[in-house]
């Protein structure tokens, strides 16, 4: 279930790399990052589920003996990894912020609500964080799906930045 949601979260984060560029002119640097942080909040997620289920992978084995301290560090190896993943998908997030505001590529209420999600992402180690991303991608996928196509290309109508 968590390898299919981390898959699924590329997915997304391609969907916004195809998505950004349309206000951003060249060399669509903020799509880059979103890419970037969406493919390495999936790649944490995966392997912390990898390394957090390892014990219980292993212990289907007869012959294996697991010791508690053992089972312990790779429960911790693995939700440090998913906290880690909060932690790229800011770097999403905040590029979703920063071309929604500048270029008008999605609607300004999830630019600016982009902007309290990458806030609120060092709380994963509470779970917190993990729980806002969940509401924040839930909200930036169906505005995707709803505006699909009425961002104009190459910024054209979007505000420019002050020099």
């Amino acid at each position: 279930m968590i390898a299919a949601a981390a898959l699924g979260f590329v997915l997304f984060a391609g969907g916004l790399r195809s998505r950004i560029p349309r206000g951003e002119r060249e060399p669509s640097t903020l799509a880059a990052i979103a890419w970037a942080g969406g493919v390495g909040c999936a790649v944490l997620v995966l392997a912390g589920n990898a390394v957090s289920r390892a014990t219980a992978f292993s212990a289907g084995d007869d012959a294996f003996h697991l010791d508690p301290d053992t089972q312990r560090i790779f429960e911790s190896a693995g939700f440090l990894l998913f906290v880690t993943a909060a932690f790229a998908a800011i770097l999403l997030v905040a590029a979703v912020a920063a071309a929604t505001l500048r270029y008008d590529v999605l609607p300004r209420w999830l630019g600016w609500t982009s902007v309290v999600v990458a806030i609120l992402l060092p709380t994963a180690i509470a779970f917190v964080g993990f729980l806002v991303l969940l509401v924040w991608v839930l909200a930036a996928g169906i505005t995707l799906i709803v505006r699909a196509d009425t961002v104009a290309p190459n910024g054209a109508g979007a505000l420019e930045a002050a020099p």
